[in-house]
């Protein structure tokens, strides 16, 4: 709402965030420069917010930064939206426990052994 009445202060809340979250995509393409960026969570809920304030500074800052051999990765969207970052905790967790019980197996094993 206050981003379509032209609020100073959203834009400037928005601008500043933006900023914050391009310089990490900007970390994180010089680090792994990966093809693919997927942006999920609370923020994807607002893609006007990536569209219009983190892409352009992203474009701009990676063309200063990395002239040559690192190529922008492309940034989507998740489909699982605000459930991405729920949904990959609870894979994380059931991974942790299915490893676990593999693990206590093979040293079950092991000992009979």
């Amino acid at each position: 709402k206050f981003r379509s009445e032209n609020s100073r202060i959203a834009n400037y809340v928005f601008r500043n965030i933006g900023l914050i979250v391009s310089k990490k995509i900007i970390d994180i393409i010089a680090f792994l420069n990966p093809e693919l960026i997927v942006i999920g969570g609370d923020i994807s809920q607002v893609e006007f917010f990536v569209n219009d304030y983190i892409i352009p500074y992203v474009k701009r800052k990676s063309a200063k930064l990395f002239p040559i051999g690192i190529s922008l990765p492309k940034i989507a969207f998740s489909p699982f939206g605000i459930y991405s970052v729920s949904m990959g905790a609870t894979a994380l967790i059931l991974r942790e426990i299915l490893n676990e019980d593999n693990n206590n197996a093979l040293v079950m094993r092991e000992r009979k052994a």
